[in-house]
């Protein structure tokens, strides 16, 4: 069995796509939460994702995502 022996060490493993996206957002942005909600880059693709959940998923539960 093939292991992978790097691990970039300023990004450690996570458990879902959509922490993963969360966590470049808060790189993007310098790691202020507050700015992540006022990213105003529409042009970004994973604009809509920027708050670690899915744009169904939030629609679902009545939330707007700003898209």
């Amino acid at each position: 069995m093939k292991t992978n022996t790097y691990q970039r060490p300023d990004y450690p493993p996570t458990n879902s796509p959509l922490k993963a996206i969360r966590r470049f957002c808060l790189s993007c942005v310098c790691g202020s939460s507050k700015d992540i909600a006022e990213c105003e880059d529409g042009l970004c693709p994973l604009f809509a994702f920027r708050f670690g959940t899915s744009p169904a998923t939030a629609t679902k539960r009545g939330k707007d995502v700003g898209r």
